[in-house]
């Protein structure tokens, strides 16, 4: 009985050491992970060269998604790399196009991921030559039938008819402008404002007639399809 009663003692005092190396391993572990996702946050993605010096580059791609966070590429202009860029300021304060060439300041900040450096502020980024090749009055209206890649990032003013119009969860509109030769993607974000509401209301008339309305926005790609992120929209 005496040898029973030692054996689960051993038993029990095995188990409870086996427990706790478990626990100190575990432990260990979590530290490790807290501070490599720590150190991922500071740190840009290997991919991403250390931003010691201003990049400076032509811009390549610039396309601004449903919740207005501006992705921008550049061929920079010493390494001769891609360089990934985003911003949450609003495209009319960036003011950037494609093709144009932009320093951006030293140090930015990083995305969470680590592949995009952070334009927080009007003050990280300057123009140093603006592409003029495609150079167009945003009064002017531009026939649908004329607006291409080539108009990315620029804002113009077209004019069709509007069909297909249906809103997201979040209150976004989407909607086709079209004539008989073309259809483009129209995008009115969601905001609170009364002007917004006016927009709305317009899209809702006119949509599936043959109403021809005036339209202007910036024009984008997004997966690979044309669009324009309207800005203001009336007959």
């Amino acid at each position: 009985m005496l040898n029973h009663r030692i054996f689960i003692t051993i038993i029990t005092v095995v188990l409870a050491i086996g427990v706790m190396l478990y626990i100190v391993q575990s432990t260990a572990k979590n530290n490790v992970q807290n501070v490599e996702n720590i150190e991922s946050k500071e740190a840009p993605h290997e991919d991403i060269e250390q931003n010691i010096s201003p990049f400076s580059g032509k811009i390549i791609e610039l396309n601004t998604n449903a919740n207005k966070i501006t992705f921008i590429k550049i061929k920079d202009n010493n390494s001769q790399k891609d360089i990934l860029f985003m911003s949450k300021l609003d495209h009319k304060d960036l003011n950037l196009n494609l093709g144009d060439v932009v320093e951006f300041a030293k140090d930015l900040p990083v995305s969470t991921n680590g592949n995009y450096f952070m334009i927080n502020s009007t003050v990280d980024f300057k123009v140093v030559q603006k592409n003029t090749a495609n150079v167009i009055k945003v009064d002017d209206i531009i026939p649908l039938d004329s607006i291409n890649e080539d108009l990315q990032g620029i804002e113009v003013t077209t004019s069709g008819k509007i069909s297909d119009l249906y809103s997201s969860n979040k209150g976004h509109n989407f909607f086709k402008i079209y004539n008989n030769n073309k259809a483009i993607k129209g995008v009115l974000f969601a905001a609170e404002s009364d002007e917004l509401k006016g927009r709305q209301n317009l899209l809702k008339k006119v949509n599936a007639t043959n109403t021809i309305v005036k339209v202007k926005g910036k024009v984008t790609i997004y997966k690979g399809e044309l669009e324009i992120i309207v800005s203001k929209i009336w007959n």
